[in-house]
């Protein structure tokens, strides 16, 4: 449905922008949270629905909440 499309584009926005602030790159990212760079990609365009378990693992890496990953921006 549209709207969960929306959400999933706009956590995926939310963490690369983060993750741009932060200067970690896509690599990183996914070496910290045990997953490719391609579905860290994917993610980031908001085109697969992660895990809470591997938002955590992001989160984590990030150094930010959970729930900063869904804030509006």
């Amino acid at each position: 449905n549209k709207d969960f499309v929306c959400f999933l584009f706009k956590l995926g926005s939310n963490i690369y922008k983060i993750r741009k602030v932060r200067h970690i790159s896509q690599e990183e990212l996914a070496l910290s949270a045990s997953i490719s760079m391609n579905y860290i990609s994917k993610l980031e365009r908001g085109m697969t629905n992660p895990s809470i378990k591997l938002l955590n693992k992001i989160c984590r890496r990030l150094h930010v909440k959970l729930y900063d990953l869904f804030k509006d921006t």
